[in-house]
This record gives C-alpha cells, structure tokens and sequence, in this order.
C-alpha cells in the first residue's frame, strides 16, 4: 500500500465554510497526482465536490454529512476514506413588538431563544439613545424618544458558536402625556394643614407612590409623591415627583412668673397660676427666637404682659383664661398654646376697732377687736399675736392681718396708741450724791409738764415742777410726765443718799533759787514748814511741809483759810505771801496751792498817800500833811530789816469846765438849775475822795452846721443825693435837723471825676497761660481791661503777658532687654532758663542729678523744671530688646515617616539651641516616631523653653464609610437595599447599624457591615418617609489604638 488516505476538519456553522485538510499518508518513494472530494451535500450542486487537496465547503443547514476523499497516486492507484461532519443547529429565537409602544415609555422586549444560547445582542435601531440602543439581557427595556418605526434585531449565539439574527419592526407612537403634579395649596405646609396633589391632564388611570389610584390625593405629610399614569393609548407618564415639606407647628410654653424686689425671676409656674386680688401677674411665652405672639383678649402681643398696680390692670378676682397664637416668622405657620388659667383669690376685708374708742395713750389700757370676723379667717396682730381681739398698753401703731383659705392677706385699718413721753430718759436706782445734786435730762420738748414728788409727796414749785430739780434731801424721787397730748408716764423711784461734800486741800513749799520771784525749773522743795488750815468758824489743822509736798486730807466741803506760819521759817528767810482763801465744793474733790520762800534782803519801800489840799493823813500814829513825806523803820515777821517812805500827795481840787449847747431859745438844766444859752454858773460838790470840786457850768448855742459835702461825678453820669439827680459842676445847699435838733445845712457841690490808667507786666511760662480777672492770658498776649474805680468812674489796666526765656535740653538712652530693669537715661547739654535745674520721670519726685538709672525699657516723659518753675517735658524711648518668640508648630506623621523639626524661633538677637532628647545643638532635629521634643533657645537676654508635639496623623473616619441619605426598594436592582459603603481596606472589627421610625421604632439592626436593610419591616413594606439611622463601628489604626467611628442621619425611603 503506497498511500493511506486521511483528512480532518474543523466544525463550522451553517452558512460558514468547514475547512478540511488533507491528512493522507504515503510512501517515501510515491507521490500523489489527484484528490477527489465528495462533500455529501448534492443540494450544493457542482459545489458538492472538489479537487483541491484542502479544500472548503459550506453547508447551508445543519445535520450529519458523509464526506468521502479519493486520493490518486502516480502510479494511478486509488484509494478512499469516508468521515461524518455533522454541523451544528443554528439558535431558534424570535421577539414580539411591545403590546404598548409609546416614546418616552421604557417599551418592554423579552427575547424567545433555544436552550442551546448563551449570549444575546439587542440593536434596537435607535442610534440616537448611545449606549442604551444595546443591550444583552433576554428581558429588557428601551425608550424611544421620538415616534416612528424602528427595525430591532436580535442576535443570538448558541453552545456552538452559531449565530442567528431574528429583526422585526416596532412602531413607536408619540406619547402625548406631559406635565407636572401640582398642589393646591403650594409646599410648603404648616402642620395641620394639607395639600391636593393632582396628577397631569390626560391620564387615564393612575398609580402614586401613596397606593392610591385617584387622580388627585390629599396629603399633610412630610415625603416626596410620584405618580405613574396611564393614557388612554396605553403610553404611561411619570412626571417629576412632587416634594412636600411640612413645617411643624411653631409652639411656646407660657407661664407665670414672680419677681423679687430686683426685679428678678424666683419662680416659673406652667399650665396655670393662682394668686389674689391686688398682686401683680407676669405672664410670659417661651419659644424660638424667631417666634413673634399674640396674646388673647387684645392683651397686645410680645414674648410677655403683665398685670400691675403701677400699669392699673390689675386682674380682678376669678378665672382669667389666656391663650397665645405663635407664629414662626420664618415659615409663617401658627399655633395657638393655652389656655393658661390665671384664677385671682378676693383678698379678706377685715376692720378692727378699740374700746375705749378715740384718743388713746400709752399706758391707758385698751381692747382692741376685729370687726364682724369673717368664718375661716385667721387673724395675726402685728404685735404676733392671735385672734379676733388684744389687749394692748404700750404705744405704737396696731393693726392686723387677715388670711383668708386662699393664703390671701388683707390689712386692717390702723389704730394708735400715742407714746407716752419716754421714762427711760428719767434715771432710777439706787445712788449716793452730793448734796445738793442737781438732776440733768436731754431735751424733752415734747413733754408739756413735770411733777416730782419725794418719798411719794409732791414737791412744791418752782423747784417740783421744772425738767432739770435741784434736790438737796435723801429719799425716794420720781416724776410724772405729761406731754402736749395728754399722755402721762410715771418713772420708777430714784432713791438718792445725799452726803456732805468733802476734799483735800493739797500744795507744795517751794524755795526761790534764782529769787525771780516765780516758781520754776531752778527751784527746790522745801520741807518741815508750818501750814495752818482755818475755816474761820473754830476748825483748825497745821500740817508740815515734806518733799512730796503737804495735804489737808477728808476735808468737809467749806471756805477755808490757808496760811503759811512764817514763825516756823529759818531765820533770814520770807515768804512772797503767807496766805490764801480756798473753797471746797463737791465730793472728793481737790485744791491745789503752792508757796514761795526766798531768803531776807533788806528792802526799801515806799508809799504814796493822798489827802485833800490842806489836810492830811496819820499813819502809824503819825500825822503826815498833804505834801510832805514822812520815814518810818520796820523789822519784819521774818526779821527782815524794812525802811518805809510814806508820801502824802494833795488831791487835785477838781475846777471842771462843762459846756452845755442849746439851740438858741431854748434853755438846759443842770443839776435841778435852769440855764440858758449865755448863762455860766459855778457848781461845788464832793468828789469820791472827800475833797471840793468846782464845775463850771456855761451854756453855749449850739451853731447852725454848714458842712460841705463833695461828691464825684463820671464825666456825663450822674450822682444821686437826698433823693435827687446831680451832675458834675452841680451845687446845692439842704436844711436838715442835726442830732441835736438845731438846724443844720449840707453845702453839696459836685465834682468831676477822671478814669485811671494802670499798666502791669506780667510773665509766663512757655505753652502756659496766667490768670487775670478771671482770663487766662498766653505769652504775647496785651489785653485791656475796663474797672470801675473808687468813683465808679471807668478804670483801664493794661496787661502784658511776656514769656520767661525756654529750657533747651537732649536726653540719650541705650536699648534693654525687656526682662531687665538696667537702663539708663541721661539729661544732656540744659541751656536756657534759670538755674537750678531739677529733673523727674513721673512730674512729682524731683531731683538734682541728671541721671535716672535701674530702668526697664519703654517710653518715658522726662520732666525739667527750672528756678521760674516752668516746667518742660520731652520724650524718651529706652528700646526694648524683645523676647525671643518660639512657634514651635505641633506637627502630625504617619507610620514609617521621618521628619524634620524646625521650630521658627524669632530673636533680635543670635541664637544658641539645646535639644533635650539627644542634646543636639542643631535648628534642626530628625525624628522617626511620634512624641513631645523639647528644647531650649537662649540669646543675651533670656532663655525659653518650649516643645513640638509629634502625634499620629488621626484617621479621616468621615471617610471611612458612606451613608446614603435615601433608597428606593423598588424592585429595580438599583438602590434597592440601604447600607454603607466601606472605603477600600477598611475592615471593621466592631460594626453595628441601627435603624429607626419617625416615632423612634427600632426598625432593622445589624453588626454586619455587608448586610443592608430592605425597606421592610416585619415582612411589611415601608411607606415613603424619613428614617433616621444610627451607625457606630470601631477598627485598629496603624499604630494599635483603636478608631471609633459614629455617624447618624436621616434616610428618605422613596417608592
């Protein structure tokens, strides 16, 4: 066998070529000359067969075929091999146009295919809808915007590869369904209130979100309405969903409130308030700030009214009800809160009265009762006690209170019982006086009377009866007081022990060091003198003199007579006076007296007497005449030689002259004489020292005055005199009675009068002013000034007003360190002026030294006042050396980062650093993990210390996972199911959500982060509405610690 025929091919669909390939085996040595094909399809014709040694054919239908090869080799031998093609069944599909076909409507296909396809391609004929003219699934959809006829085709591959293309045209008809729902009233609501939704025109059945199937519904919710209507041609319509907003109803809260005396709140009462007639009513209404309100009964509107005295509404007794409309002035809805019920309490009416009645007095005892008392009233008086009725007798003003089951309270009217003058004012007791003791009170003007009495007897007036008696007998005393109305007090008894007065008599002998005749520093004590105490009356005492002095002791209280015994003096000394009246008033009271002793020199004296002319005196047994002296010798008590010259002087006989004046015709008298004017007469009388006196009367006519009176005029101005007008220049004579009833004559002439001229030079300091007249004048100033002189004539002063020559001076100063206190400034090149110069920084403490030292920076004021006392100011600033300013920025890293610290530090000055963590002297300090770095700045100034924190940068967990804000479960496969989105490699190791009803039902819960919720609740679909969710998870951060996550919100559910 020199060949062995063979051949392959591949499966191919109908309709595509089934390649075969010659696979024949022959021998080394042989070779073929012919191939012969039979393809077993003899409805393909003369394609049915092929000589090419690897050939194609194509079958038109599937099935099994018998395809025979022939091969011919050189030699002209043949040989054959017979294989089976089966080709494979092409997909059966096909489609039926949608039963409604309308644009704009997403037109339902659904594709009828074999069980053999795997894959599906739609070409809805529609280039013009992109991407959407395609798609791959068996059921699906597609919208057709404008009308017309569309050729669909739908190809389809089975198992085998084979394909198959079913098309068929659809006519899309236009939809004629358009517009929006509409409301009637427009969103947004108030609560309370609805809206009506109405689908557009031209539906004929209609399908809304709500289930209701009407072509207008009514809502009052909150939530977002679709509406799917149906025309009349099949073609639905979903306009765009109609949102309604419902406004919650604005409300407040009113209640009461009562206010202490400043005005502020101390008690809120809600719902309702009781209190009584004549108290005020606050009545206030809490909300949103931008709430406005209106109160009931034209009560007026705002947050709060009020009920008061002061306004003159208070609310009268019984049930007040109060209602408020509130209206949120941002949405314009209203509400109305309330009632709030006021009930006012009638307050007690009470009246109390006295028996006796009328004018009552301390003392007097009365009753005083309450009026008709009124069934479950309790009294209390204002003294505390209890009752309908008091009895009462001190003064005051009485009255009481009424409370009636309410707690409401009423005064009564008041009574008085008129005080009584105060007896506490009058002293009792038991007390030792003096005698006579004299009793002192305060004013008691009130007091219209006094009676004393002793030992109950009334004590006769004057003394008895006045305010201030005088009482010189022990007993019991009091008095009775009656004042202007009546009232009378009796005191308590004053029991006085009246004792005899008594005292010491007390004194020093001192002895005359420096004989000046005074007691003073030089002078000593002398001791062992005698001295006498006599009272005249028989009582005598002698004590000695010691060198603490002398005392007469317990002395009864009288005059007595104290004398020094100059017998017991040393020899050759003298007292300056031996003797003394003392008077000893009171109890254990004290009189002090000293004597004075100097040693005896002997004296001339001398004495002059006189006598009448002619006569004499006798001294010493002497008679000396007038006008002679006479020497009379003298040994002292003391034995002190004396020598005493007694001259006797003539008293002048008294030759008065007295002139008596008259006015002429008239006449005088003079001891008993009548005179008249011319008369003189000689009068002898006594005088006072025994001796003739002669007065020589003469009466003389008293003259008629004519005195001149000048007066000064201003030139044109008049003077006025006696009643009358008078210019200068002018002159009259006026008849006037003198003092001694003569006539007497004013001689008036008037004379001008000139202004004055005065010039004053005055000086001030620079930028000062000085006063004058009540003006502040500057340096250049010349003012004049108009006065009125003596004359009440006009009086110039001209005023100038120079300035002294100015102060000149520098200040210099070097810059501080703002935490130091070494600066200096110095007071340099002072011209001008008038020295000295002195200096001060605060305009009070001045100093003569130019330099001010230990001073911190900042800005001063130098004051320089020189000898003018003008005062010159400049300013110096001592710069400040400023801190160092450290930003050390708090920075964040994430894990694996290496940053570099470089804290911005600010100085005016260089610069050293000290890290704390590895003692780097470095700006700059790498760091591989998170901590605080500190480190130290220091330039000449200071030193600051502060730290970079280095933390984790901290997760954005706002990004960590997403929460929607609505769904749809509709059944759409989109958005059907809510739940959170994780960001990627996020694996929560904590997870739960929770979600909630509007009334805060628990409606689905999970821990698991992949679960989502379906819009059910207890196998029971949710209606549209807003939910609100809870969701809270926790995972690790890179660096171990954990990461907490919690969001919460709302969710729209739309259908």
């Amino acid at each position: 066998i020199l060949v062995i025929p063979d051949f392959s091919f591949e499966t191919a669909c109908p309709g595509t070529p089934v390649v075969f390939t010659d696979l024949s085996e022959i021998m080394p040595f042989a070779t073929l000359s012919g191939w012969q094909w039979d393809f077993g399809d003899p409805a393909s014709g003369a394609a049915n067969t092929s000589t090419d040694q690897h050939p194609s054919h194509i079958y038109q239908t599937s099935g099994t075929y018998t395809v025979g090869l022939t091969v011919t080799e050189a030699s002209g031998c043949q040989v054959s091999a017979v294989k089976n093609v089966i080709v494979p069944d092409v997909p059966v599909i096909s489609f039926a146009p949608p039963a409604i076909s309308c644009q704009q409507t997403a037109l339902p296909f659904n594709a009828s295919i074999s069980a053999d396809v795997i894959s599906l391609q739609w070409d809805f004929g529609d280039p013009g809808s992109g991407a959407a003219n395609t798609a791959t699934d068996a059921a699906t959809f597609h919208q057709y915007d404008i009308p017309g006829i569309y050729t669909v085709s739908l190809t389809a591959t089975n198992v085998f590869g084979c394909t198959a293309t079913y098309t068929d045209d659809v006519v899309v008809t236009a939809n004629t369904l358009n517009g929006s729902i509409t409301y009637q009233p427009p969103s947004p609501l108030c609560e309370g209130d609805n809206t009506i939704l109405t689908a557009p025109a031209g539906g004929s059945a209609y399908q809304w979100s709500t289930g209701e199937q009407t072509a207008q519904i009514t809502v009052a919710a909150t939530g977002v309405y679709k509406v799917t209507m149906t025309g009349t041609n099949g073609c639905t319509y979903s306009p765009p969903p109609a949102p309604v907003d419902v406004f919650e109803q604005p409300n407040g809260i009113i209640m009461a409130v009562e206010y202490n005396e400043f005005g502020q709140p101390v008690a809120f009462f809600e719902n309702s308030y009781s209190t009584c007639e004549g108290e005020d009513v606050h009545l206030i209404v809490q909300g949103s700030l931008n709430y406005s309100y209106q109160w009931s009964g034209g009560n007026g509107s705002g947050t709060g009214i009020s009920f008061t005295l002061d306004r003159d509404n208070l609310l009268t007794p019984g049930d007040h009800h109060f209602t408020v409309t509130v209206t949120d002035n941002t949405t314009g809805c209203t509400g109305v809160e309330g009632p709030f019920t006021v009930t006012v309490h009638p307050k007690p009416e009470v009246e109390i009265a006295s028996v006796p009645s009328g004018f009552l007095c301390e003392n007097d005892p009365a009753t005083l009762s309450v009026v008709n008392p009124g069934t479950g009233l309790a009294y209390i008086w204002n003294t505390g006690e209890t009752g309908t009725s008091i009895e009462v007798v001190a003064g005051g003003v009485y009255f009481a209170q009424a409370t009636n089951q309410f707690g409401c309270k009423s005064r009564s009217n008041e009574i008085t019982l008129h005080n009584a003058p105060d007896i506490d004012i009058i002293p009792a007791g038991c007390y030792t006086r003096c005698n006579p003791d004299t009793l002192c009170l305060p004013d008691m003007s009130s007091v219209a009377s006094f009676q004393w009495f002793l030992d109950g007897v009334p004590l006769p007036a004057p003394n008895g009866t006045q305010p201030e008696p005088v009482f010189d007998q022990s007993g019991g005393y009091h008095v009775i007081l009656t004042d202007v109305y009546g009232c009378k007090s009796i005191s308590d008894v004053l029991t006085l022990d009246l004792i005899p007065g008594f005292g010491d008599i007390t004194g020093n002998v001192w002895f005359d060091v420096n004989h000046n005749g005074v007691i003073d520093g030089p002078d000593t004590l002398v001791s062992g003198i005698p001295i006498i105490l006599n009272d005249g009356t028989g009582y005598a005492d002698t004590v000695l003199s010691d060198l603490t002095g002398y005392i007469f002791s317990g002395v009864p209280a009288n005059g007595y007579s104290v004398v020094l015994d100059t017998t017991g003096l040393p020899a050759g000394w003298s007292a300056y006076y031996t003797s003394t009246n003392v008077q000893l008033t009171g109890c254990d009271v004290e009189e002090h007296f000293d004597w004075l002793l100097t040693l005896c020199l002997p004296q001339t004296l001398s004495e002059t007497h006189y006598a009448c002319p002619g006569d004499g005196i006798t001294y010493d047994g002497t008679f000396i005449p007038a006008g002679t002296t006479d020497t009379f010798a003298y040994t002292s008590a003391d034995g002190c030689d004396s020598i005493l010259i007694i001259a006797v002087e003539a008293f002048e006989v008294s030759a008065q002259q007295v002139e008596l004046g008259a006015c002429e015709g008239t006449t005088v008298s003079y001891e008993g004489t009548v005179l008249s004017v011319g008369d003189q007469q000689d009068f002898v009388f006594t005088d006072i020292n025994g001796c003739d006196s002669v007065v020589q009367v003469s009466v003389v006519g008293w003259p008629v005055y004519a005195q001149p009176l000048e007066l000064y005029a201003c030139d044109g101005a008049p003077v006025f005199y006696n009643g009358q007008t008078f210019y200068a220049g002018d002159q009259q004579d006026f008849l006037f009675t003198s003092v001694n009833g003569c006539d007497s004559l004013i001689q008036l002439s008037v004379v001008g009068a000139d202004p004055d001229s005065t010039a004053i030079d005055l000086e001030v300091c620079e930028g000062e002013t000085i006063g004058y007249n009540g003006q502040q004048l500057a340096a250049g100033d010349s003012v004049v000034f108009s006065f009125t002189n003596q004359y009440g004539c006009d009086s110039v002063v001209m005023v100038s007003v120079a300035q002294y020559l100015p102060v000149s001076f520098d200040l210099s100063g070097e810059e501080v360190c703002w935490n130091a206190t070494d600066g200096q400034i110095e007071v340099q090149n002072v011209s001008g002026g008038l020295p000295p110069w002195l200096v001060s920084l605060n305009g009070t403490d001045y100093q003569p030294a130019l330099t001010f030292d230990n001073l911190a920076s900042g800005s001063y004021t130098v004051y320089l006042l020189d000898a003018n006392d003008c005062l010159y100011t400049q300013l110096v600033e001592l710069p400040e050396i400023g801190p160092i300013e450290v930003q050390p920025t708090d920075t964040t890293m994430q894990c694996g980062d290496v940053l570099q610290l470089a804290p911005v530090v600010v100085s005016p000055l260089p610069v050293t650093w000290q890290w704390d963590d590895d003692g780097s002297t470095q700006p700059v300090l790498s760091v591989t993990a998170p901590g605080v770095y500190g480190f130290t700045a220091s330039n000449d100034c200071e030193s600051v210390s502060a730290a970079v924190t280095v933390r984790l940068e901290a997760t954005a967990t706002d990004r960590l996972i997403y929460m929607p804000n609505s769904f749809s479960p509709n059944g759409d496969a989109v958005n059907d199911c809510y739940h959170g989105f994780l960001a990627p490699d996020t694996a929560p190791d904590y997870f739960v959500l929770k979600i909630f009803d509007r009334w805060g039902d628990l409606v689905f819960e999970t821990n698991d982060p992949d679960a989502c919720w379906d819009g059910t609740f207890r196998g029971r679909q949710m209606q549209p509405a807003v939910f609100a969710y809870f969701m809270e998870m926790r995972m690790l951060n890179c660096d171990g610690n954990p990461v907490g996550v919690f969001k919460e919100g709302d969710i729209h559910l739309i259908r």
